[in-house]
């Protein structure tokens, strides 16, 4: 174990170093946002037919969009 510890350059325990710091953040965001996360999946799951039928909607209310300013411009 001393060995290895000793065969290690700067740049590698700074890399390492680097490594656990990135991990250890990521690790408690993911921590810390999970019940937002959860509460977000469940409103989508409650209002996804409702955002279903809203997505469809939309080349239809785009081109009505575009006649408004097609009617606007002449």
């Amino acid at each position: 174990m001393s060995d290895a510890v000793s065969d290690m350059s700067p740049e590698n325990i700074l890399k390492t170093g680097l490594a656990l710091s990135v991990g250890v953040v990521v690790v408690t965001l993911g921590i810390n946002a999970a019940p937002y996360a959860m509460k977000g999946a469940a409103g989508m799951v409650k209002h996804g037919a409702s955002l279903f039928l809203e997505t469809l909607r939309l080349p239809f209310r785009f081109a009505g969009f575009l006649k408004d300013v097609k009617e606007d411009v002449a």
